[in-house]
Order: structure tokens, then C-alpha cells, then sequence
């Protein structure tokens, strides 16, 4: 009774099949909506990965520039010597102490040291300056003769922002307003104490602005013992 009742039902199947032929798997327009579902929602998950991952940089630069911050005052505090980078060259203290450079339109940051104690970083292509040289630190130095003057370059390290994260503005000067296009922001902590001077100056808290890919911003305060905050 049960064979029949399958073979009816088959029967059934292969008469209401436009060719006559059995119908019992997926047809073309089936298969065609299948793939658009899977592609719909891959493209959605994709998406919101992506959001999610440059969000995740914009908070990681935000840090960024938190530790440097932090780092570059420690500097200042316990004295550190130095000496430019990748050489064997005697270490020398930085008599300004250290400091951050910000720049917008960067997806960078730099820490220096103030060698000359200028209250800001001028001996980098980054400044914008076509004239640079790389001669603001020095050291006396006898190598088997007369005593003799080397020079080497302010920067330490350079931070590199993950993803495409940039520093979209900078708050400073007389009344912390938006400097512009190429708009810098000097943050030095000056020894002993290390308290910090900026540069423009006048600015209590300056600050800048990060942004990703997305247009999503975080914005990072700087007072002037060196205090951080992101908002």
C-alpha cells in the first residue's frame, strides 16, 4: 500500500512538470535566489567587520598617543641620554628634554628630543621645512686627536597610526582653535620637573583629532603635566 502511495506521488510530480520530466531538485531561478541570499549576507558581514576593525584603529591610535605621551614625560623625568638611532655613539642628555610631534594630515607621530632646547621639532622632513638639517643634537667627542663635534638628528622613534588613521585637526595657540591645513602641535616636557610647554602656545589643554576611513573621530586632550584624555 505504502509503494503505491510513493508511486502515485511521483507520478503526480512528473505530470504537473512542465516537460514531463521529473522535478525533484533545484531549479536555475532556485539556485540563482540561493547565491543572492549568501552574497547579501556576506556583504553585510563584511561591512560590519570592516566598521568594526576601523573602529578598533582609531581607539589602538588614540592609545598610540596616550603611551607616547607618557613615554616622552618619562624620558624627561629620569633623564634619559641620547644618541641617534642605530649608532654606537657616546649618549648625551637632551638639554630642552624630550617631546611629541603631531602634525595634521600625519597618520604618524614622532618623539624627539630638544637638543637645543628650542620648544619644538625643527630638524625633520616632516615639519615641512625643504631646508632641514639633521644637526640640532651634539656631542664632543676624541677619536685619538683633537676633541671634535658630532651632530645627529632630534628624533628617537616614529608611530606609525594602523590602518589608514590620520590627524585630522590640531587645537592650539592663544585661544585652542583649529590651526588649519599642516596645522603642528610642539609637546615638550621640560626638565627638571617635566611639566610641558607647547608650541603654538597659549593653549591650556591643546588637542587633536583622529579619523579613520569611516569619518568616525576620537579626539585627544593634552594638559600641561602631561595628563591625557581621549574623548
Amino acid at each position: 500500500m505504502e509503494m503505491t502511495h510513493m508511486h502515485h506521488e511521483t507520478s503526480t510530480r512528473a505530470a504537473n512538470a512542465p516537460d514531463g520530466r521529473h522535478s525533484l531538485g533545484f531549479t536555475l531561478v532556485e539556485m540563482l535566489v540561493s547565491i543572492s541570499i549568501i552574497v547579501i549576507i556576506s556583504s553585510i558581514t563584511f561591512a560590519s567587520f570592516r566598521g568594526n576593525e576601523d573602529k578598533l584603529d582609531l581607539q589602538h591610535s588614540a592609545q598610540l598617543v596616550v603611551q607616547a605621551v607618557d613615554q616622552t614625560k618619562n624620558f624627561t623625568l629620569g633623564s634619559r641620554l641620547h644618541r641617534e638611532a642605530g649608532t654606537a655613539d657616546t649618549l648625551t642628555p637632551s638639554g630642552g628634554g624630550y617631546g611629541v610631534y603631531l602634525k595634521q594630515g600625519e597618520g604618524r607621530i614622532l618623539i624627539f628630543a630638544d637638543c637645543n632646547d628650542s620648544d619644538q621639532y625643527e630638524d625633520g622632513p616632516m615639519t615641512g621645512d625643504p631646508d632641514y638639517i639633521k644637526d640640532d643634537c651634539q656631542e664632543a667627542f676624541e677619536a685619538g686627536g683633537p676633541v671634535s663635534t658630532r651632530y645627529y638628528p632630534e628624533e628617537i622613534s616614529e608611530i606609525v597610526f594602523p590602518g589608514k588613521v590620520v590627524i585630522a585637526a590640531v587645537y592650539a595657540g592663544s585661544e585652542c582653535v583649529e590651526q588649519g591645513p599642516g596645522g603642528d602641535l610642539h609637546t615638550i616636557f621640560v626638565p627638571p620637573n617635566s611639566l610641558a610647554d607647547f608650541e603654538p602656545g597659549g593653549c591650556i589643554e591643546p588637542s587633536i583629532v583622529l579619523q579613520n576611513t569611516a569619518g568616525d573621530t576620537a579626539q585627544v586632550f593634552i594638559n600641561s603635566v602631561g595628563v591625557t584624555r581621549v574623548q
